[in-house]
């Protein structure tokens, strides 16, 4: 494995040095120049040496067009591997550098030899052209202290192992443009990120998420309250000692001289309100619970759409991407063109005012991804991560909405929405309200048992009574008015949402209906013929075998596609998910 990785690498590096050495291929579409008529008059930067050292490093006419100081010069860069087959030329490549080149091709046969300039020591003879490409590479990073360009050059290498380069080295110079110009880099705002599955991310968010924590702390509060609700009144006992004894000056006498009482007293609760309130408490429980549960059901259904949502803003986002990068190398290189007189001014705005607008558009989108994401670090109690959605996306695709029917989806709504049942029971709440305050009307009873030593008609006095209010003015009646005024308001909300419980089941299952029959109607391949057909156009407008309209108004009709076939994809798989949210029960998933 090591050594096919090792002439892998080596195969690569010499279309690398093909590319750099073949001066006789013009950087931007790779078409040999052959004996091109009018190619002395032009400077296009035809060799990724020249664009490297002219545009990217800053060294302006460092090799420098036809002129009767520069004919050798000139020759080595445009000249044909057929015209310099039986030549040989000395010179130096790069001004600043103090290394030349003698290329000799006699034949089929391919020499090399590198000398320095001062001590004319030959450094190396017949090298391969692994050793030329890395001896190429190292006069290019004299220029540029080696640091960015040994970057840029390991790029290339690893792209070039990633995207079929045999291919698209021969057909595209963008590629090459984009790794070696110092323009817009590829746009990727998604950096410290971290790829999780639906199941995963809701796994996370049902251990981390705070809100539904809270409402766990909240079920264990309602149900002590039951247990508080089930306890009875605690005993009262009175005890009274005789601190001054005025006519023996004792202090705390006893006996005969003293005074001690004492009395023992119990609330006894009547009308059966102590059951009553045992039932308002446990009925507090269960709506706790419901409420857990319905914070679940929310905060999922929106878990999910965001995660479909971000999945496939992320893929409208690298539609913008390619074509933002693809229209900023065409502008890079028409702005180094533009003073030379060989592209029309027109063109070059045209491009850069589609290039502004895609990069608004870009931006608008970008913020709505962000703003998704947020929302889901929010959901998930996650911290300065982006989150890559990996959906199953075939499977969820396929799912049919004709698969359960309606009076299902109706039925199981009315059985499973934890929202009706949270109305429900908020409708037995109050009238368990009622109940109570119609029991509270009626007047507890304290019953008592004393002592008295000598403050009575009699010493040792022992006596029992009891106490209870008298329902003259106070009869409860304002609390009773209120909970009667509960009960037809909860019935009436929950009469509400039964109706609207019917409505939304219907309203989504028609709507996942059409955005089913319309994912149906779409052609599956059309993305694949874009994505192929792009690279075409790119190459055929660098050759000017189309116009600039023609190439704007297919690249805007491809990012139109991709846009709309993404929409077309999340609005039926959150359409099946809003059924899930609908009927309480996940039917697709």
């Amino acid at each position: 494995m090591q050594i096919l990785k090792k002439y892998t690498i080596r195969a690569i590096t010499l279309l690398l040095a093909l590319q750099l050495l073949n001066l006789s291929i013009y950087a931007q579409d790779f078409t040999p120049i052959f004996n091109e008529p009018g190619s002395d008059e032009m400077n296009i930067n035809e060799t990724i040496v020249e664009y490297v050292v002219e545009v990217v490093l800053g060294h302006k006419n460092a090799i420098p067009e036809q002129s009767p100081e520069h004919k050798d010069l000139h020759l080595h860069k445009h000249g044909s591997l057929y015209k310099v087959a039986s030549l040989s030329c000395t010179t130096d490549l790069l001004a600043e550098v103090p290394i030349s080149l003698n290329i000799s091709i006699p034949g089929s046969e391919f020499l090399l030899t590198v000398t320095r300039a001062k001590s004319g020591h030959s450094l190396l003879k017949q090298p391969s052209f692994f050793d030329a490409a890395v001896l190429l590479f190292a006069q290019l990073c004299q220029y540029h202290n080696g640091t960015i360009f040994l970057f840029r050059f390991l790029t290339l290498i690893l792209s070039t192992m990633k995207m079929h380069v045999f291919r698209q080295l021969m057909l595209s110079g963008c590629l090459l443009t984009a790794l070696f110009t110092n323009g817009q880099p590829m746009v990727n705002p998604f950096t410290d990120s971290v790829k999780l599955s639906i199941d995963s991310a809701e796994s996370i968010f049902l251990k981390n998420n705070y809100q539904l924590l809270a409402q766990r702390y909240n079920i264990d509060m309602q149900k002590a309250m039951v247990i508080q609700a089930r306890l009875y009144p605690n005993p009262n006992i009175t005890i009274n000692k005789g601190f001054y004894q005025t006519q023996t000056k004792q202090i705390l006498a006893n006996g005969s001289d003293g005074e001690t009482s004492a009395a023992l007293s119990q609330l006894i609760i009547l009308a059966g309100k102590r059951n009553k309130q045992v039932k308002i408490a446990e009925t507090n429980a269960t709506l706790a619970e419901y409420q857990f549960y319905d914070l679940i059901r929310t905060l999922k259904y929106t878990l999910r759409t965001d995660f479909f949502t971000a999945h496939y803003q992320l893929q409208s986002l690298w539609v913008y991407a390619d074509e933002i990068n693809a229209l900023q190398r065409i502008s890079d290189a028409y702005q180094q063109q533009q003073g030379k007189g060989y592209i029309a001014e027109k063109e070059v705005i045209r491009i850069k005012a589609q290039l502004a607008s895609l990069q608004s558009e870009y931006n608008d989108l970008l913020n709505q991804y962000n703003d998704n994401q947020s929302e889901i670090r929010t959901i998930l109690q996650i911290r300065n991560s982006n989150i890559i959605p990996i959906l199953a996306e075939d499977q969820l695709i396929k799912q049919d909405p004709f698969s359960v029917g309606l009076a299902i989806l109706i039925d199981t709504a009315y059985k499973q929405r934890t929202d009706l049942k949270i109305a429900r029971t908020g409708t037995e709440l109050s009238r368990q309200v009622y109940t109570l305050q119609k029991a509270m009307a009626v007047p507890d009873i304290t019953v008592q048992l004393g002592y008295d030593q000598q403050g009575s008609y009699i010493h040792d006095f022992n006596y029992m009574g009891f106490g209870i209010d008298i329902p003259i003015f106070n009869r409860n009646q304002g609390n009773i008015k209120s909970a009667k005024a509960g009960i037809a308001m909860n019935q009436s909300l929950q009469k509400s949402l039964e109706l609207s419980i019917e409505e939304q089941v219907a309203r989504a299952w028609q709507k996942a209906i059409d955005n089913d029959k319309l994912y149906r109607k779409t052609d599956p391949g059309l993305k694949n013929d874009f994505r192929h057909l792009i690279e075409e156009v790119l190459i055929n407008y660098q050759k000017r075998n189309i116009g600039l309209l023609e190439f704007l108004d297919f690249y805007d009709a491809y990012k139109q596609h991709a846009l709309q076939n993404a929409t077309i994809q999340l609005n039926k798989i959150t359409s099946l998910e809003d059924i899930n949210y609908y009927t309480g029960n996940p039917f697709f998933n």
